[in-house]
């Protein structure tokens, strides 16, 4: 009898341990198609591997899939098929957040012969960005783990601990930074159209603002490309962010939202038609400035921001006729600084207002087996409004500057790809875009009007890019980009290439020739100047685009499982520099301050020449055994030669940046699918460059005059410790979830300065500075609701 007992209380505990250690686990859905003829592809295998027990199912008819039971984490897939190449994709994330549907293309195999692979071996996916087009320098921004780092203000444009090389101004704002160019090098293009400037708040001179109008939990896909960029792209000195707003969730309704520090935000999303896989998305987000301060909690000092947003994304179509879709963004921002020590210039007072919205319509479709046209056609607002005055010296404010831009841009951006055979294909597309433009600023204290322009014009441009394979290992890109601007009317012709060498399946080398012109920004185009007769003329009308040659180097080795390192080497020859027409003026358009207007812009001309050099490394563990980690270095140049023949350092050339980023998740629970995580970051760069202050004759004169040693001094380095912790709730059947992190900005509390300035009140130097410590307390939920 005792036996008995002891093989039952035995078989209870089986059952027990069974039941109480197991995991919450999801599903992976697709489909697979042939990328040639676009058809679903019965009976591929699809494994996942170094998974016990062994997990493998196979396409049905429709070419579809569903593997189940699958842990939370990151995991890798292997796509099987005799006639067709083997795939490997490795950073498949299953986490709370996602429910992952695969659209997977595969390549008919014709030159290979069929080889076993062993499931074990890693083989990495050798091209881990959106764009097949880009061979190098681009980097595919996962939102599920940019989610992650901590001092992200849920702002996918701020990935500085990804992206080597990318760096802020501020904290408080995403002005980027790319490897010491200007912070207004960067262009954004949003489901295929161009936007100028798509953040809350723009900051005048720049591409960025203080929060972007487009959640992080809005969106989908997102390349940035650092300068070598395919033919599709231009127009932009240092990068390209070429976002996608992402579907919404097409299995339940789903409402999810934020209450913390960068607002109050709410997502709402389902299926429209379960049968169609059609879906809707919609959000809203309101500043909680407003809120903190009205309840004594003020956390930047003498400044109230204020704003509102709001994005949709709709699926109107999903049929044989194609794919056909609605999105549209909407924000509305207000800033008022008032004296503030965080403010760029001592005792001075700034008000801005912005609004910006974008809508349009994309159309996907694929014909006769082998081509694919993706059209969008829409249109965007941007107005910007801002007013700057001082205190003088009897502390009472004065007028100083006022600028009102509104811009009109209505866009359309056609790409056509074909398959020409299996191992090639052509990617040919136009891009259109209509300005309609209403520019006003003034210097009031010396009435002066430097812009006063009301008018049209429109840029274009042409690109055509052949891909060629040779076997599965090495790539070849071809492409030129044709442009034309009309308001200055020059015609820019940009050849691009690009090599891909697959030497083993764990080291993959790149080679890339780019060539490309960018355009000013439009306020430089509209300054004025009067004679004394009253005749206004605009002297950089019809200055020429800069021009870039850059060349690439690239090495990528995938060392162990989810490990990966990086090496890029690169030299960019920049002509066409615009700068002063007077050789004893050294400006250059390029070093311009933040809040530099058109008033104080000499005559200009493309006398310049610049030279960018530097090596970046990248060493990053993916998310995966609930950790992950990433270790960026970037060492650079950048000099200018001015009109008068001398070099001078780059305003933002501070020649060295480094960045430490860790993570690490702790379950616990019952099923084990709730967590305590950390995540950490550190980062130390060199300082920016400034002209030092003329003391004595600043003093002498009451207002600020600079030294003729232009740009000779250097701040002290930034070194900034950013920690956050948190814990994560879901429920079993995973239709709720919750979140509470709390995060330390800048837990050293380091004042980093950035410019130095002279203060006529205080009669001396006033040293401008990012902001010391403060927190970040943001709660997160979901509830997913609906039949399934």
């Amino acid at each position: 009898m005792k036996k008995y007992i002891i093989y039952l209380l035995g078989f209870f505990c089986c059952i027990s341990y069974q039941s109480f250690g197991q995991l919450t686990t999801f599903v992976i859905n697709g489909i697979i198609t042939d990328d040639a003829t676009q058809q679903p592809i019965p009976e591929v295998e699809i494994e996942l591997l170094n998974y016990i027990p062994l997990k493998i199912v196979s396409t049905d008819i429709d070419g579809s899939f569903v593997m189940m039971g699958i842990p939370e984490g990151k995991h890798r897939l292997l796509i099987i098929h005799p006639q067709y190449k083997t795939v490997v994709i490795p950073n498949v994330e299953i986490n709370s957040q996602r429910k992952v549907v695969l659209d997977i293309e595969l390549e008919r195999e014709e030159f290979l012969p069929i080889t076993t692979i062993d499931s074990s071996e890693f083989l990495p996916d050798p091209i881990d960005y959106n764009n097949e087009m880009t061979l190098t320098t681009s980097e595919y921004i996962s939102t599920e783990e940019v989610s992650r780092y901590s001092s992200m203000f849920g702002d996918a444009v701020r990935p500085d601990a990804a992206v080597t090389g990318l760096r802020f101004f501020s904290l408080l704002g995403n002005a980027p930074i790319i490897r010491g160019n200007a912070p207004s090098g960067i262009s954004y293009l949003i489901n295929g159209l161009p936007v100028s400037n798509m953040n809350h708040l723009p900051t005048p001179n720049t591409s960025g603002g203080i929060l972007p109008m487009i959640n992080l939990s809005a969106l989908g896909e997102v390349d940035f490309v650092m300068g070598g960029f395919s033919a599709e792209y231009g127009n932009a000195p240092a990068g390209i962010f070429d976002i996608q707003l992402r579907r919404g969730f097409t299995r339940r309704y789903r409402l999810s939202g934020q209450i913390g520090l960068s607002g109050l935000e709410l997502i709402f999303e389902g299926p429209v038609k379960r049968i169609t896989k059609t879906s809707f998305l919609a959000h809203y987000r309101q500043s909680s400035f407003p809120i903190l301060e009205a309840v004594g909690q003020n956390y930047l000092p003498r400044i109230s921001p204020n704003f509102q947003d709001a994005s949709l994304k709709f699926d109107i179509l999903r049929s044989k006729a194609g794919y056909l879709s609605f999105f549209g963004i909407w924000g509305r921002s207000t800033y008022n600084i008032n004296n503030s020590p965080l403010a760029p210039y001592p005792n001075q007072r700034f008000q801005q207002n912005s609004q910006q919205a974008l809508a349009g319509i994309q159309h996907v479709t694929e014909f006769k087996k082998r081509y694919k046209l993706r059209t969008v056609l829409g249109a965007s607002y941007h107005e910007n409004q801002w007013k700057v005055d001082s205190l003088d010296q009897q502390n009472i404010y004065w007028d100083y500057i006022e600028h009102d831009q509104k811009k009109w841009i209505a866009s359309l951006n056609s790409t056509l790809n074909i398959k020409l055979n299996p191992s090639s294909s052509m990617h040919t597309g136009l891009l259109f875009s209509y300005y309609n433009l209403d520019y006003a600023e003034q210097l009031l204290s010396k009435n002066i009007t430097s812009i006063d322009y009301q008018g049209n014009t429109f840029y274009t441009h042409f690109f055509n890019q052949l891909q060629l394979k040779t076997k599965s290992w090495l790539s070849l890109n071809l492409g030129i980009n044709v442009s034309y601007f009309h308001l200055n009317r020059q015609l820019a012709i940009s050849p691009r290439l690009a090599l891909r060498w697959q030497l083993h399946p764990k080291h993959i080398f790149s080679l890339g020739y780019t060539h490309y012109q960018h355009n000013h920004p439009l306020h430089i185009y509209l300054q004025q100047h009067t004679d004394l007769s009253g005749v206004s003329t605009l002297p950089n009308q019809y200055l020429k685009p800069t021009k870039h040659n850059k060349f690439m180097v690239e090495y990528q080795w995938y060392f162990a499982k989810d490990w990966q390192l990086e090496l890029e080497g690169f030299l960019t020859w920049i002509t066409d520099l615009v700068v002063a027409e007077n050789e004893s003026d050294v400006f250059i358009l390029d070093n311009r301050d933040l809040f530099l207007l058109s008033t104080q812009f000499p005559t200009l001309i493309n006398n310049g020449l610049g030279l960018q050099m530097g090596v970046d490394m990248n060493v990053r563990k993916h998310f995966s055994n609930n950790y992950y980690a990433v270790f960026n270095l970037s060492v650079f140049d950048f000099k200018y030669q001015a009109s008068n023949g001398l070099l001078y350092n780059n305003r933002y050339n501070s020649q060295y940046i480094a960045s430490l980023a860790l993570g690490k998740e702790f379950l616990f629970g019952r099923y084990a699918n709730n967590a305590f995580f950390v995540d950490s970051k550190v980062l130390y760069r060199g300082g920016y460059r400034y002209t030092p202050v003329n003391l004595v004759r600043s003093q002498q004169l009451g207002y600020e005059v600079l030294s003729n040693n232009y740009m000779s001094a250097k701040t002290g380095y930034h070194l900034r410790w950013d920690l956050k912790v948190g814990f994560r709730f879901q429920s079993k059947r995973e239709r709720t979830e919750h979140s509470l992190s709390v995060e330390v900005m800048n837990a050293l509390n380091r004042r980093n300065p950035i410019a130095e300035r002279f203060d006529y009140i205080q009669n001396d130097i006033y040293t401008w500075a990012s902001p010391g410590r403060f927190f970040l307390v943001n709660y997160n939920f979901r509830f997913d609701f609906g039949k399934k």
